[in-house]
């Protein structure tokens, strides 16, 4: 019996189900890119951390094999790689590997880029974010050639050359079901909205200094703020301080599609993240049809409605811009996943060869 080619992806994390968008959606989202556009491949994928389970299960088309990891290093560390080794090896005598994808240059890299040296299969390490900079120590004592290493922006590219002294040989960004984001329009009531992690990267408390300082220029803004984490109380007592309950309202998390129909409903999505990769919360508020201003540019080439600065007077000064004369927005540059996946099977088969 011929056997399935198969495409092994390995990743800290991986959705829990189809339903689950809060866990790392963009490789959720390509996973099912690939089963869709490529039909007669398999895909596999081993989730080393979570979900904190370990029984296999189907995501669309895919094979989700999860090892319930929880992140724990140590002796439970050496036997989560241990079984994963052994799988890993089972799916070489069980299966047709065209090749791997390790997502982030860490521990994922170093258990795809031995077993794939082991038996002379193609591996590509995609760097995602905080693994392309300095305080990652897996490049230095395990590096990879260039051509083994994908980044996901412009950015990252150099970030991770800058750091690490390697320059990786090709950027491959990231992409959306756009189908999620072309359903009628809705009408515009929030004037700024900000979607992210309440953490100290993300800045919010710049966010809301400059929210304090607009609503002396438009009395009846209106803000929305959605997302967990460690800073949400100390967010909320900022809120108080700055005398802004009025102004702006803390969501919490929200599911994915509640998130897009928010985004549909604003105007302005104010990111004041001090470090990204690609920012895929960006990518939706365009596709969205909002006006995005944010510290970080993932790329050098101009983006329509995407406005990149570099400080926190830069920030104030675009949004009061942007607040005053409400351009409409326009046809803005989209990133279907489907150019993503595209560029993922391209590695992996020569041009002309169907799967």
């Amino acid at each position: 019996m011929k056997r399935e080619k198969t495409l092994l992806l390995i990743t800290p994390g991986f959705p829990d189900s189809e339903s689950d968008s809060s866990c790392l959606p963009f490789i959720g989202c390509l996973v099912q890119s690939l089963c869709l556009e490529y039909p007669q491949l398999r895909v596999m994928v081993l989730s080393l951390h979570y979900p904190f389970r370990e029984n296999t299960y189907r995501y669309y088309d895919a094979t989700i094999m999860p090892f319930n990891g929880r992140n724990k290093g140590g002796i439970q560390g050496i036997f989560l790689r241990r079984k994963v080794n052994r799988m890993l090896n089972k799916l070489y005598e069980s299966s047709r590997l065209i090749g791997l994808i390790s997502f982030w240059y860490g521990e994922g890299f170093l258990l795809a880029d031995r077993f794939a040296k082991k038996h002379k299969l193609k591996h590509f390490c995609w760097i995602l974010g905080q693994d392309a900079r300095p305080l990652n120590h897996f490049p230095q004592r395990f590096p990879s050639p260039p051509e083994n290493l994908i980044a996901l922006s412009d950015h990252l590219k150099e970030t991770f050359h800058l750091s690490h002294g390697i320059l990786p040989s090709r950027v491959i960004e990231p992409g959306l079901d756009l189908n999620l984001f072309t359903n009628g329009t809705t009408k515009k009531s929030i004037d700024i909205l900000g979607v992210g992690s309440l953490i100290p990267l993300k800045q919010y408390d710049l966010f809301l200094e400059i929210i304090a300082q607009l609503k002396n220029l438009f009395p009846t803004i209106k803000v929305v703020l959605v997302g967990e984490g460690t800073e949400r109380a100390r967010l909320e007592k900022k809120i108080r301080q700055l005398e802004l309950e009025q102004h702006v309202e803390m969501k919490g998390e929200l599911p994915y599609k509640e998130v897009v129909q928010l985004m549909k409903r604003s105007y302005l999505f104010l990111h004041p993240s001090s470090y990204e990769g690609f920012s895929g919360v960006c990518m939706e508020a365009l596709a969205a049809g909002m006006q995005v201003v944010s510290l970080c540019r993932p790329v050098k080439r101009l983006i329509v409605n995407w406005h990149f600065v570099y400080s926190k007077e830069e920030m104030k000064s675009k949004v009061i811009e942007l607040l005053e004369v409400r351009p409409e927005a326009e046809a803005t540059e989209s990133f279907p996943i489907q150019n993503t996946s595209k560029r993922i099977m391209e590695l992996f088969l020569p041009p002309g060869l169907e799967v």
